[in-house]
């Protein structure tokens, strides 16, 4: 069990050198930015699927490391819009409260895209995003942690904490938001246990929200 905890601390530190990139106030959409990061993010995905597929290869479907099929396409695709009411309910309610309150939710980074020309980067970085924070948090973390005899519903709270956690830069809204769709993601895997299902809902709900941000439908 303790190779586990020790594999959780080094694979977690490794995977969120990405999250350091410096990024610029009008969203970080420029081509140096998308060069760092998948040279950094790609081999992170790659690495970990093939110590797991190398360590333990009996375990790959445990992980939801299978292989892709329409039908996982489609579920991926069925899934993504309950993202989306997801991130409409928790806007609308916070709009409901006091300004005062909305305000300090409101605070915080916002992705958004400035520069319509780089959409076809930007979906690549999108697919790439999400399948690398489900392979971390919804199949590396949450197996680990039931490994280790953690109850499934602590697993995915403390699973969808840290997931959270990791969004704090992007304000009270961002943390509540990335706890919400993390505890969604987290039941999906829970019931279907597959990586593609979850890592395209994830992928396509970030590229739907920043193709949004281009008509100032979310800010």
């Amino acid at each position: 069990m303790a190779i586990y905890i020790v594999e959780i601390i080094v694979v977690m530190v490794l995977f969120l050198l990405p999250s350091f990139i410096p990024v610029s106030a009008d969203g970080g959409w420029d081509v140096a930015f998308f060069v760092v990061y998948f040279i950094t993010a790609a081999p992170q995905i790659f690495l970990l699927w093939f110590y797991l597929k190398n360590r333990e290869p009996e375990s790959l479907p445990l992980f939801g490391l299978v292989k892709i099929s329409f039908k996982d396409t489609l579920f991926g695709l069925l899934f993504m819009p309950g993202l989306l009411v997801i991130y409409f309910v928790i806007v609308m309610t916070v709009i409901l409260f006091p300004p005062e309150v909305t305000q300090w939710f409101s605070e915080g980074y916002r992705w958004h895209v400035n520069h319509p020309e780089l959409l076809p980067l930007i979906f690549v970085f999108c697919i790439v995003t999400g399948y690398r924070e489900e392979l971390l948090f919804r199949s590396f973390l949450y197996v680990r942690c039931t490994q280790l005899g953690i109850p499934v519903p602590l697993a995915i709270l403390v699973n969808s904490l840290l997931f959270a956690s990791l969004h704090i830069y992007e304000g009270p809204l961002g943390f509540v938001f990335a706890f919400a769709i993390s505890l969604y993601l987290a039941h999906l895997f829970y019931r279907y246990r597959n990586i593609h299902i979850i890592g395209l809902s994830h992928a396509l709900f970030n590229f739907t929200v920043l193709l949004l941000s281009i008509l100032n439908i979310v800010d």
